[in-house]
C-alpha cells in the first residue's frame, strides 16, 4: 500500500511539473514581440549571420525580458541556451529568443565548438 502511495504521489508531481512546463511554453509562443513573426528556418538560419548585441537586433528571454551585456553574453557562451530568429514576411530577422537547448541541441554546440 506504502509502494502505490509512493508511485501515485510522483506520478502527481510529474503531471504537475509538465503542465507547467506546458503553460511556459505556451506563454513563449505569445509573446507580444513575435506577434506578426515566423520562426527562421533551420537552413536559413544556418547561412546568416547574425549580429547577437542586444541592440542592432532586440534579443529576449523565454519570459519577454529584453536581453543586453553581459546578461545575453553570459547565456551565449554557457552553450545551455540557444537562439532562435523570428523573420517579418520579407524574411528579415527582427527578434532573437533566448531558450534552453535541449540535450541534442547541446551535443551539436559541442561539436561545433571543438
Amino acid at each position: 500500500m506504502k509502494k502505490f502511495a509512493i508511485l501515485f504521489i510522483c506520478t502527481v508531481f510529474l503531471l504537475a511539473c509538465n503542465s507547467q512546463e506546458t503553460q511556459k511554453k505556451e506563454k513563449f509562443e505569445q509573446l507580444s514581440v513575435l506577434e506578426g513573426l515566423t520562426e527562421m528556418s533551420k537552413e536559413d538560419y544556418n547561412n546568416s549571420k547574425l549580429m547577437l548585441d542586444g541592440n542592432t537586433i532586440k534579443v529576449y528571454d523565454k519570459e519577454g525580458q529584453q536581453l543586453k551585456g553581459m546578461k545575453l553574453m553570459n547565456l551565449i557562451m554557457s552553450a545551455e541556451y540557444i537562439h532562435k530568429a523570428y523573420v517579418d514576411e520579407h524574411n528579415e530577422v527582427k527578434v532573437v529568443v533566448m531558450v534552453k537547448a535541449t540535450e541534442e541541441e547541446k551535443k551539436e554546440i559541442e561539436i561545433m565548438v571543438k
